[in-house]
């Protein structure tokens, strides 16, 4: 009787530690899923796209000459915009 109740108790220990096992990765994702829900989000606000493609008409007006750009001016053309808008959005972030 003795015996049968120490293999009993070692089964069910290997069971459980065998479930476990196997089931920590799902249930390390799942934590880390409900830990992300319940922390409170940053919000920063974000400029809405009316907001940009007014900046970006009033920069291509002010850089633009009345006809075809070149390659060369194209390209300088982009970089400014990238850059006036990552101004604009620092400017944003930092209010």
């Amino acid at each position: 009787m003795n015996t049968i109740y120490i293999l009993s108790i070692i089964l069910i220990t290997l069971v459980t530690n065998a479930s476990l096992s196997f089931a920590m990765p799902y249930m390390k994702a799942q934590w880390n899923a409900f830990i992300t829900r319940i922390k409170p989000k940053k919000h920063t606000p974000t400029p809405s796209t009316k907001q940009l493609e007014k900046l970006v008409i009033d920069i291509m007006k002010n850089k633009t000459n009345s006809g075809l750009l070149t390659y060369h001016k194209q390209k300088m053309l982009r970089e400014f915009v990238r850059e006036e808008v990552v101004n604009y959005l620092n400017q944003i972030k930092n209010k």
